[in-house]
């Protein structure tokens, strides 16, 4: 039985970025997922990097981290993952209050700018100038979500990481159960979004989830 120091399950952006660096860091990684082109949330992302939303000392650290990385990741990797910097526009209907939308930015790392509804258009042509009193603006980022993952995935492959393309139906102590037979890990990770839930509870795993309450 193949045996991992680490498993992940699942081949979106979150698990081949972390099989490419635990790849790279001296462990024996294995990705596995159902098909080489799986309907996961990336193919559908809109890959944004937005790194002016950090709101927390360790947030406002990672963003700045990765906007400081994604420039040269390309290269790193030896794809093109469709980088770009660009202005976000946070429109505003006229009925908004807009006193009320800045301050709910208020802790973010970036302070967005205002501008009004002409120069907005102008920013993005695409606007409806009556559907808006204009729009708060913000340096930003975009990758391509796929080209990126695509990246991630070959450099893993390139670096000795094991793709496998076969459905998990269950977690075990130690590694997974597929169709086929079952491969050892020392440790798996769940990076398999709703598919995730579904196979900690075919493997009677319960843990409570918790989620962060809005400032």
């Amino acid at each position: 039985m193949t045996v991992f120091d680490w498993l992940i399950c699942g081949s979106g952006v979150t698990g081949a970025a972390l099989g490419y660096e635990l790849q790279r860091s001296g462990f024996r990684v294995g990705i596995i997922d159902r098909s080489p082109q799986p309907a996961n949330a990336t193919r559908f992302s809109y890959g944004g990097v937005p790194y002016w939303s950090g709101t927390t000392e360790l947030m406002q650290t990672l963003c700045q981290e990765a906007i400081g990385r994604y420039p040269a990741l390309s290269e790193e990797l030896g794809d093109d993952i469709g980088f770009r910097e660009i202005k976000l526009l946070l429109t505003l209907s006229p009925e908004d209050d807009r006193d009320a939308v800045a301050q709910s930015y208020h802790n973010c790392a970036t302070v967005p700018q205002w501008c009004d509804r002409q120069t907005a258009v102008e920013l993005e042509p695409l606007l409806n100038l009556e559907a808006i009193s204009g729009a708060f603006v913000l340096d930003h980022a975009q990758v391509d979500p796929e080209s990126l993952v695509r990246g991630y995935l070959q450099a893993f492959s390139r670096s000795g990481g094991t793709l496998i393309y076969e459905t998990v139906i269950e977690l075990l102590e130690q590694g997974v159960r597929t169709e086929h037979h079952s491969i050892g890990a020392n440790g798996v990770i769940l990076c398999a979004g709703g598919q995730g839930r579904r196979l900690l509870k075919r493997s009677g795993i319960s843990f409570p989830l918790f989620f962060p309450m809005p400032n």
